[in-house]
């Protein structure tokens, strides 16, 4: 062992060394096609083996060297194609008349759709450049369960941010869609010409704003315009609580409290009252998108639900819950339940949000629900005769106190 050492030192950097065998060779290419980065293709080889004398040079040159053996005469769109078709990707294409040259292209997988038919309430949208070597901007399309994860649903690639391109692209989305299940919430950035396309071929569906977009492109043009850093970190804290606003009345007291703090920074002002504020509040802060479901909160598994049980979820109200909602969803339930006591008769203090923007029952309706079972119980003992009553009465006290049942252990035997 130490002779081979010794001989893989000597050797280190030099071509020899570094030839893959044929088990390495095929690690190599299943995990290139897996999309494994060089880096962490070499580091995998490394591991396996200690001695192993690869550098990243080899990995690169067997990596070419496999690409060219795969494409074997074909152009690149030959060689996609056939990878399309051998991964039963749905494909749409429109090309130059003259030219024949691609100018759009739209992709999605079979997996994609039918999560997609199962989750086609809120849709995320968002083009970027500088995706890929043509400088075609690529429109990505994303999809959001009920428990807040997110699928892809389709990429398109297009010539131009034009709307006859994002026309054709929502068309192309619309074939894969059922007419009667439609996107009700569409997330953007502020792309105009998309949220153009989105209102005709989307009537019915809520347009929103992306919050980390306008985030990002308030720090871009705003955070130079502060002296101290201490002043612009109070700035944008107010203008994210200005954002989660949960009344009208609530954001208008706090954008008045924001231009009385920063009335010497009126170019920022200014910003975010022209660009956004006036033209888009009810897109992206929460006293506008609040009525509108799209399940912005809820993100732990159904499977979890399934799995677990946790105390708090133990109680009568759940009973026909467990093991069919998410446990985010049942915490959420909890918290509504636990402001009842809070809210005592005052209905008019729930708000109704996490109705409008999850589906899931409000205060009110729980405190409702809690009457009728006591009322239920109560009738029960009332209709009931005194052997009845003491047994429906020992079976509270067990419930109120654990320690105080009547059970036996069982014989020794």
């Amino acid at each position: 062992m130490g002779s081979i050492t010794i001989l893989l030192h000597n050797l280190e950097g030099h071509s020899f060394a570094g030839i893959l065998n044929k088990e390495k060779s095929n690690l190599l290419v299943d995990m290139s096609k897996n999309n494994v980065r060089p880096k962490d293709i070499l580091h995998v080889l490394k591991k396996r083996n200690m001695h192993n004398a690869t550098t990243i040079r080899a990995i690169y040159n067997a990596r070419r060297k496999y690409k060219v053996r795969e494409q074997a005469g074909h152009s690149q769109m030959q060689l996609l194609m056939s990878k399309l078709i051998e991964h039963k990707y749905i494909e749409r294409h429109k090309s130059d008349v003259d030219t024949n040259c691609v100018e759009a292209l739209f992709l999605a997988h079979p997996s994609a759709i039918e999560s997609l038919q199962a989750f086609p309430r809120v849709l995320i949208m968002d083009c970027t450049y500088q995706t890929n070597r043509y400088d075609m901007p690529l429109l990505e399309i994303a999809g959001v369960t009920s428990i807040d994860l997110t699928f892809s649903v389709c990429c398109v690639y297009l010539k131009l941010k034009w709307e006859n391109n994002y026309i054709w692209a929502l068309e192309r989305l619309k074939s894969i869609m059922e007419e009667n299940m439609l996107a009700s919430v569409i997330v953007t950035d502020r792309e105009l010409a998309l949220m153009t396309v989105i209102q005709k071929h989307f009537p019915s569906a809520t347009t929103f704003l992306c919050r980390w977009y306008i985030s990002r492109n308030v720090l871009v043009n705003c955070k130079n315009l502060f002296e101290a850093n201490e002043i612009w970190q109070t700035f944008i804290s107010s203008w994210n609580l200005l954002i989660l606003s949960a009344s009208e009345e609530e954001f208008a007291q706090r954008l008045k409290g924001m231009e009385t703090d920063f009335s010497k920074y009126l170019i920022a002002l200014t910003y975010i009252r022209n660009v956004w504020l006036d033209k888009y509040k009810d897109k992206f802060v929460s006293a506008w998108t609040n009525s509108v479901m799209h399940f912005r909160n809820i993100k732990a598994s159904l499977e979890r639900s399934l799995t677990m049980v946790q105390h708090d979820f133990k109680l009568l109200i759940f009973k026909e819950l467990r093991g069919f909602v998410a446990t985010n969803a049942l915490t959420m339930i909890l918290d509504e339940s636990r402001r009842v006591d809070s809210l005592g008769p005052d209905v008019f203090a729930c708000g109704c949000i996490i109705r409008h923007t999850h589906g899931l029952p409000r205060a009110p309706e729980i405190t409702e629900y809690k009457r009728e079972e006591i009322e239920m119980i109560v009738k029960r003992f009332n209709d009931s005769d005194d052997l009845a009553k003491v047994q429906l009465l020992r079976k509270l006290k067990e419930l109120a106190n654990p320690a105080s049942t009547f059970l036996l252990e069982p014989k020794v035997k």
